[in-house]
């Protein structure tokens, strides 16, 4: 059995077990969020996704600096500079690429959001396909175990 020292406490133990496990999780510098420069998204996106979303049950706030909906606390639709975003499910998302519909969402380079995906011109042009992502979004973010809030 290890005996904790004065000089060493828990913290410093588990940060050297976290960085011996993981070293490539260390990250010199991530910019926070304020420091980070985005487009602002441009008033008809903002629009264009609340029109969509509004016949939803879904809480509408902020993430990344950008409107967003929110399902039990998971999300599933946004804006993000001037892109509009969903989350799909594995069928969803296979039909997606396959389609050729849009790229998979990624907010800072490097960080892929895997079950997400920035939806096309060719999608937003069209209600009906627009309306359809949406549906299925919602659908699959709505059976997912619901997120507590912290």
């Amino acid at each position: 059995m290890v005996m904790l020292s004065d000089k060493l406490n828990r913290k410093s133990i588990l940060t050297s077990i976290i960085i011996f496990i993981r070293p490539s999780s260390i990250v010199k510098h991530m910019p926070s969020m304020k420091e980070r420069s985005w487009p602002k998204p441009s008033k008809e996106s903002i629009e264009l996704l609340d029109r969509h979303v509004s016949r939803f049950a879904a809480e509408r706030r902020q993430m990344f600096g950008f409107p967003c909906y929110f399902v039990n606390g998971n999300m599933f639709a946004g804006t993000f500079s001037n892109a509009l975003f969903a989350r799909l499910s594995e069928k969803d998302r296979e039909k997606f690429d396959r389609e050729g519909l849009g790229s998979i969402f990624e907010p800072v380079q490097g960080r892929k959001m895997m079950e997400y995906r920035v939806l096309s011109e060719k999608v937003l042009e069209n209600q009906r396909s627009l309306d359809s992502w949406l549906e299925s979004s919602y659908a699959y973010v709505s059976s997912l175990k619901p997120k507590r809030k912290s």
